[in-house]
């Protein structure tokens, strides 16, 4: 009996008018963004949404796809080459405007007219432009443009050819742009440029369109990535799919597996993830590359080859379309039987002559360089010459379909021996290679092989259950990433999102943090004491992060160094026309389209919405959570030190640094707790809580009875104290029992309770540095909250201070205005001696203030670039390599780290720098390479005979890391200046 295939989605109607889809779902969606009716914002775009796909499926059929690719351009494959400046010039030209005219230079300084009463979008300008000029298209009935006849013109702009014949003189002449400019609508028209450009027409609504025709639509467009796919497979939403079918197929770029960041030192409970929980008696470890990740798609026996990266951008022009062009692609050997296969690897940068690996943000400018020099396979003979000795290498690492079978289901074990025994690389022309690995089985062997990354100076290990399968789109337990924790790293680089930018004398980017569903929006100073045990992570601190969706941003830096001039015109070209003024157009916070976002008391002077925003990859010295930053962003602090690295176009807004990863990353980095210390359980019995309450009572008591008194310093004064005291400038903490046995000692009282005589409330004192629920509820009964540091200070000082901010907790308006009258605008106490201490406080509070600029828009510039104290954290231990003959580059060295604030030490474990000073003539040599190596050696020695003598793994850098900082006035990224 023959099978009977499937038919697939079929139109029973006409193609509806494009104007009728305009009015009826992308007019409904602009509707609602803009209306101010109380009905919740999500519930109307639902049902708009959910309207328009009734009405097609009743009155025009089952396939969906003429209108998906329309109202999601963003997701559609064809490239149109029209960019706003093509746009607005094409426009002008049909206009029969000079292009110099005031009209055209308007409009080509589009966004400068962007307010609170205007559009947003250029399509609504260009459009405004015509009308003024051209009477509206009259087209009858039998003349209106459809769907289908829109998708026809699309599809001829994909196809024209690029410069000179596709410009934009010939675009204007040509009879498809005149039935454009002839037969649409001043409606039609707008959404049909915004399609073009590529701008959202539904906005942030396209999962909601994409689960109203199918609830397995969003799922199966994450893997297959291809919105045809999808509309051929899911055509009728009563047949889900099955487990199998959302699989992987050729040509279809799928967002692949991630591996997992664990924050922990402890490696017995990441062992215990791998081992017992997942029942293996060994565990993969693999080095982690420094590289992009990328899927090669190879198909019809190396006839056709594509590379896709992890957000499905096709890199197949860089790396070679078939075996017998590009860089790699003429040296992707497979065994003969393979008709196609899908490989997952790491795209890196490899040079010949020092055999090691380049920089991550050189890859797509090494692969261009080898794709301009190669015009044929054989171009591999030029790899000695002394240009063409750096070249991209392919790592593959997994096999994930053969010959017309996904191997996803397979466990890793298996696909690692399907691709070793298919994939044959050449090791003479190391443009591909296999990722070897490793098997272990307890903590000895991560810490080796963790020990071995330093000494190859490696991004880190992975580890990976050799029996998982794998998941696309996902991070679980199976994959965990471990990195060498280096001191001056605050975890890994974080991925921030812009949200504000400022232009004065050097133009900076607010960044954020996104907020999730489950995340708590933090207020000012909800989130000072970061280094708190945090209960919400402690109780689990193994589990996953919350992966549900972002529901706003809050603000949390300023970055201005690092940004060269080509990033800074790269961003400005990727969000011109999406900014706001903060003044006149304020984000609002009950439009639902928009996720909230939230800025503390420094307010950019424009806004962007993160969607139409970008990624920034920011790397930072530490998180200042001074009292001077407390309200300045809304996380409560900030960044020391930010640096911008790189933009990462790989990540938008929807894949940035969370609010959960950072107080993750925080609570496992805090200085108070010690690498083997586990944080207290966060689920506790109502019983466990009562008895732990009365013993603290009990051991209160006896605290009182047993202290001594040595002075009258608070003597009629009475305290009640709620938290602990963390200072995050010597990073150490000082208990509840302890500040009250200092009260005590001091002779004053502490009390536990609040039932207080109206004429005593003058002698009481409430103390707390952390916002727990007791300290908020005891500022909404209208009590002031003094920081534990005055009770320490006047201790400090032997007399009783007076209130300056700096003391000031959580007290009222009147009492602060009072406290800021004994300081100056710096800080600085009128009344009170300044000690180093304080001193260093004020420091780095004002280091990197930012303040209005003047009237006249000048300041001085020579005062702005001293690096004040730019290496004060800085233990510097200098190396210099045996064959070193010129002494004056060492000691030269050293003199700049002095004198810009570091401190030199002798030995590689009080440091938190190691600097090695190369030969003159920069000649790598036997004997240089031997000292690189021996530096590496013994901080891996230590690292795993005695790791306690190292808080983490210092840097490796040449001093060329120095005079770059002291040029930036800012410690710029370690990993830049390495010592190969």
């Amino acid at each position: 009996m023959e099978s009977v295939s499937t038919p697939g989605p079929q139109n029973f109607a006409p193609s509806p008018d494009f104007k009728w889809l305009c009015q009826e779902l992308f007019t409904k969606i602009d509707q609602i963004r803009n209306s101010k009716e109380k009905r919740p914002t999500r519930q109307r775009y639902r049902d708009v949404i959910n309207n328009f796909v009734r009405m097609w499926r009743t009155t025009v059929g089952s396939d969906f796809y003429p209108v998906l690719v329309l109202a999601l351009p963003q997701r559609d494959r064809r490239t149109f080459q029209m960019k706003d400046v093509t746009l607005i010039r094409a426009v002008c030209a049909t206009l029969h405007l000079d292009p110099k005219s005031t009209t055209q230079q308007r409009l080509l300084n589009w966004k400068s007219r962007i307010g609170s009463g205007g559009s947003n979008r250029l399509s609504s300008i260009c459009v405004h432009e015509i009308a003024q000029r051209r009477k509206e298209p009259l087209v009858d009935r039998q003349q209106r443009v459809s769907i289908d006849t829109v998708n026809d013109w699309l599809n001829q702009l994909a196809e024209r050819p690029t410069r000179p014949a596709g410009g934009v003189n010939n675009l204007v002449k040509s009879e498809l742009w005149q039935d454009i400019m002839n037969k649409l609508s001043y409606l039609e028209l707008k959404y049909f440029f915004d399609i073009i450009l590529k701008i959202k027409v539904m906005g942030s609504q396209e999962n909601t369109l994409l689960y109203a025709w199918h609830p397995d639509a969003r799922d199966y467009l994450s893997v297959v990535s291809d919105l045809y796919s999808v509309t051929q497979k899911l055509f009728d939403p009563e047949k889900r799919l099955q487990n199998d079918e959302f699989t992987l197929q050729i040509d279809s770029p799928f967002s692949p597996q991630l591996a997992k960041r664990i924050s922990s030192t402890s490696y017995e409970k990441i062992v215990n993830k791998l081992l017992v929980r997942q029942g293996q008696e060994m565990f993969f470890i693999e080095e982690k590359m420094d590289g992009e990740r990328l899927q090669i798609h190879y198909s019809n026996y190396g006839q056709s080859i594509k590379y896709y990266s992890r957000r499905g951008t096709d890199y197949t022009y860089l790396y070679g379309s078939d075996s017998s062009q590009g860089p790699i692609s003429p040296f992707l050997k497979l065994d003969p039987k393979v008709e196609n296969c899908i490989l997952d690897g790491e795209m890196i940068s490899f040079d010949n002559e020092t055999n090691s690996v380049l920089p991550f943000g050189i890859v797509k400018s090494v692969a261009k360089h080898a794709t301009d020099s190669s015009s044929s396979p054989g171009f591999s003979s030029g790899l000695t010459t002394e240009t063409e000795s750096f070249h991209p290498l392919f790592m593959a690492f997994d096999l994930l379909f053969l010959n017309d079978k996904p191997l996803i289901n397979y466990p890793l074990w298996q696909r690692k021996k399907y691709l070793n025994q298919v994939l044959r690389p050449n090791p003479l022309h190391n443009r591909i290679r296999i990722l070897s690995h490793n098997e272990g089985h307890n903590v000895d062997d991560i810490k080796k092989h963790l020990a071995f990354a330093v000494k190859a100076n490696s991004e880190g290990i992975i580890l990976k259950n050799p029996q998982a399968k794998y998941v696309p789109a996902s991070r679980n337990d199976s994959w965990i990433k471990i990195k060498p924790e280096y001191l001056d790293q605050f975890g890994e680089n974080m991925d921030l999102i812009v949200m504000g930018k400022d232009s004065a004398v050097k133009d900076s980017y607010m960044c954020g943090i996104a907020l999730q569903e489950s995340t708590k929006t933090p207020t000012p100073t909800s989130i000072v004491d970061l280094d708190t045990q945090n209960e919400e992570y402690a109780d689990n601190e193994m589990e996953d992060l919350p992966s549900r969706k972002i529901i706003g941003f809050v603000s949390f830096c300023s970055i201005a160094n690092g940004i060269s001039k080509n990033e800074l015109q790269e961003i400005q070209n990727m969000t011109r026309g999406k900014w706001h003024n903060f003044k006149d157009d304020p984000p609002l916070a009950s439009d639902q389209d928009l996720v909230m976002l939230q800025f503390g008391s420094k307010k950019p002077r424009e806004w962007i919405h993160p969607k139409d925003s970008v990624v920034l990859e920011i790397k930072a010295r530490s998180i200042d959570n001074t009292e001077s930053q407390i309200n300045n962003f809304a996380t409560g602090c900030t960044l020391y030190g930010g640096y911008c690295k790189t933009i990462r176009k790989d990540k938008d807004w929807s894949s940035c640094y969370t609010m959960a990863e950072f107080q993750r990353d925080r609570f496992f980095k805090s200085g108070h707790r010690e690498a083997n210390t586990t944080p207290p359980a966060a689920k506790r019995s109502g019983n466990k809580r009562r008895r732990k309450i009365l013993r603290f009572i009990s051991d209160s008591n006896e605290l009182q009875n047993k202290t001594e008194v040595a002075s009258n310093l608070f003597h009629g004064m009475n305290f009640y104290v709620i938290s602990d005291y963390y200072n995050p400038l010597t990073k150490t903490r000082i208990s509840r029992n302890q500040i009250n046995r200092e009260v005590i000692t001091q002779g004053g009282a502490v009390v536990y309770n609040l039932i207080t005589k109206p004429d005593e409330m003058n002698k009481l004192r409430i103390i707390s540095g952390t916002y727990n629920i007791e300290c908020k509820t005891l500022i909404e009964r209208g009590y002031d909250v003094l920081s534990p540091r005055w009770i320490l200070d006047c201790v400090l000082y032997k007399k009783v201070l007076s209130l300056e901010p700096i003391y000031c907790f959580n007290v009222s308006d009147e009492l602060m205005k009072l406290a800021k009258t004994r300081n100056d605008p710096f800080g600085d106490s009128y009344q009170t001696n300044i000690n180093e201490r304080t001193l260093q406080e004020i420091i780095q509070a004002n280091l990197h203030s930012e303040y209005e600029p003047l009237d006249t828009g000048k300041l001085d510039d020579e005062m702005s670039t001293i690096p004040l104290l730019l290496f004060s954290k800085r233990k510097i231990y200098i190396q210099e390599c045996v064959c070193v003959t010129d002494c004056l580059k060492g000691s030269l060295t050293e003199w700049k780290l002095k004198l810009y604030g570091g401190t030199i030490v002798n030995k590689i474990t009080e440091s938190n720098l190691l600097v090695l000073i190369p030969p003159s003539d920069n000649s790598f040599t036997a004997v240089f390479k031997e000292s690189v190596q021996l530096i590496r050696s013994q901080i891996a020695d230590v690292l795993t005979s005695n790791p306690d003598q190292l808080e983490a793994i210092p840097r490796v850098v040449s001093p060329e890391w120095v005079d770059a900082s002291i040029k930036e006035n800012v410690q710029v990224p370690e990993e830049l200046y390495p010592i190969i």
